[in-house]
């Protein structure tokens, strides 16, 4: 996350999910995001119609963007990762399961359809 929130965030998961059926309407980057041009450029490319996307051609084409320049592909997996957030797994009795992860002292609650 670039940004500090995702792209189509509602507290109404029904106005999300209409918000990412018509992300052409609703996606754009925040006027303050301070992204680096490559990071908005892999954004956009990420969210374009199918037929012209990034990675249409495979994930070759997503780790050669200029974003992920110096990136060791080979030993990513080696790469300790800066933070590792605490995160707790629920599921329910409905179509949902619910990630729970602590940041800070606060709570951050996805809820994911399977």
């Amino acid at each position: 996350m670039l940004v500090g929130y995702p792209p189509f965030f509602s507290d109404n998961p029904t106005e999300t999910c209409q918000k990412i059926i018509k992300w052409k309407q609703y996606f754009k980057i925040p006027s303050d995001a301070t992204l680096s041009p490559e990071a908005e450029n892999l954004i956009k490319r990420l969210m374009s119609p199918a037929e012209s996307r990034l990675g249409l051609n495979g994930a070759a084409e997503i780790k050669k963007h200029p974003y992920f320049k110096g990136l060791d592909w080979e030993n990513v997996r080696k790469i300790k990762p800066p933070f590792i957030p605490n995160v707790i797994l629920l599921y329910t009795k409905t179509f949902f399961f619910s990630i729970i992860i602590l940041l800070n002292d606060s709570y951050l609650v996805l809820f994911i359809g399977y």
